[in-house]
Order: C-alpha cells, then sequence, then structure tokens
C-alpha cells in the first residue's frame, strides 16, 4: 500500500507488464466475457493496444486502454455495451483512438477534477 498526504492508494502486482507499462488482461471477467458485444470489442482492442505499441505513441497507448478498463470496469452493464458499440463502430484505428480520447477528454478529465478537487479540500480541512 503506498501513501500520499490524505490518501491511501492500493497497489498490486499485475502479470503482462511490457516496457509500456501494465498491458491489459487477455480475458475479460467470466460474467462479462459472456456478452458478445463486450467479448468482440475487448478483442479489437486488445489488436489496438498492441499496434499503439508498434506506432510508440503513449497518447494513443493510453487511449486504447481507456478504452479497455472502460469495458472492464465501466460503472454499468449499460455503460460497458455504450462503449463497446463505440469501439466495434470504427472502422480504422484512428477513429478508435479518437474514441479513446473522447473518452479520456469527457469522462477520465472529469474524474481527475473531482479527484483533485476532493484532494484539496481534504488537505486545506487537516
Amino acid at each position: 500500500m503506498s501513501t500520499t498526504p490524505g490518501i491511501e492508494v492500493e497497489t498490486q502486482q499485475v502479470v503482462g507488464e511490457s516496457s509500456d507499462g501494465v498491458r491489459l488482461p487477455k480475458e475479460l471477467p467470466l460474467r462479462l466475457a459472456e456478452n458478445p458485444t463486450l467479448t468482440g470489442a475487448y478483442t479489437i482492442i486488445l489488436r489496438l493496444e498492441d499496434d499503439s505499441l508498434k506506432v510508440d505513441d503513449s497518447r494513443k497507448l493510453v487511449y486504447a486502454r481507456i478504452l479497455g478498463y472502460l469495458i472492464r470496469e465501466g460503472p454499468s452493464d449499460q455503460a460497458r455495451v455504450t462503449v463497446a458499440q463505440d469501439v466495434i463502430s470504427c472502422h480504422t484505428n484512428q477513429e478508435k483512438w479518437d474514441v479513446g480520447r473522447m473518452y479520456f477528454n469527457h469522462f477520465i478529465r472529469s474524474c481527475m477534477l473531482l479527484l483533485l478537487s476532493l484532494i484539496s479540500h481534504a488537505l486545506r480541512s487537516s
């Protein structure tokens, strides 16, 4: 467990590290793997992650992994399916990276701002 002032973060070792960080797990959790839309999109995303490593662009790698983790850890089953449908509707890798960038800009950044606000508030009140 690592700590930052006012924050405790649980860390774990994950199999599948590459020189560019931790790879997406190759399999979806069993409950999600039963949905063909999710498994189809996740297979596409795993290929996108591989292609992102080949072009050596860390932003594209982040966008691919965001898509993968939104399917794995999304806030609801409907959210997971929406991300999967967005991925499946793309015809090129660039379109998929653009979808990942859109989720980064409109979802992940919002969460980051909220987290920073909470941290700032916690630090001020201690």
